[in-house]
């Protein structure tokens, strides 16, 4: 199975996610991205008698609060951000009597969305995509269909390694060696289609002159 699906932040508004329960590890990690700020703007946070900045990808709350939203204990909440700090998911910072937590590279998991409100995204190759790339080039007359940025395919690729890095070292059960199988073939895939982008476009750019243009130049001489 490959691709991917998007986690609405009004998912937190669903009443299987409002339940009360004990959170899994996996459960954990998409609250605190579901948590931190997403706005490029910062945000200054009141504490006591003074205030806090928190900018995007960041979350000030203390391992309190973080523990009876998991339903787990501090000394599990700490044990845990220590987990993803070895796997290079997460930073911590006490300030004062909170704690500052930090996403890293938040941009890959934070989609920006254009002006019309669509998230920019990958384009999957599915038969669906193809079929729609077909009609595009009628419109067009012959023209090339949409190109699949290879940056965007790289982002993806990041998110890719993270999931990867978090099943592998969060978890020694047999049954998930089948995910963590799952995920590096797809960690293939799209390494494999950034490959191939990559080389359309050098193509593309290495394309000869035109019939029409080479007789052209025949004509000036």
């Amino acid at each position: 199975m490959s691709g991917y699906i998007r986690l609405y932040r009004q998912l937190q508004d669903h009443p299987f996610w409002k339940e009360r329960r004990v959170f899994s590890k996996l459960e954990a990690w998409i609250d605190i991205l579901y948590e931190v700020r997403y706005r490029e703007d910062p945000e200054q946070v009141a504490l006591g008698m003074s205030t806090i900045e928190c900018k995007q990808g960041q979350s000030v709350k203390s391992l309190r609060t973080w523990s009876k939203r998991w339903n787990w204990s501090e000394s599990k909440v700490r044990r845990y951000f220590t987990l993803l700090k070895k796997l290079e998911q997460i930073t911590t910072e006490n300030v004062g009597a909170t704690t500052r937590l930090t996403v890293c590279n938040y941009a890959t998991y934070n989609v920006p969305r254009r002006n019309n409100g669509e998230t920019v995204t990958h384009k999957r190759r599915t038969s669906d995509d193809r079929q729609e790339r077909k009609e595009r080039k009628k419109e067009k007359k012959g023209g090339d269909p949409p190109p699949i940025f290879v940056s965007e395919l790289k982002t993806c690729l990041d998110s890719i390694e993270s999931l990867i890095r978090i099943t592998d070292a969060s978890t020694r059960d047999p049954n998930k060696r089948d995910k963590l199988r799952k995920l590096r073939k797809e960690r293939r895939q799209v390494q494999e289609l950034i490959i191939e982008e990559a080389r359309k476009q050098l193509l593309k750019q290495q394309r000869p002159t035109g019939p029409k243009q080479e007789r052209g130049r025949h004509n000036e001489t």
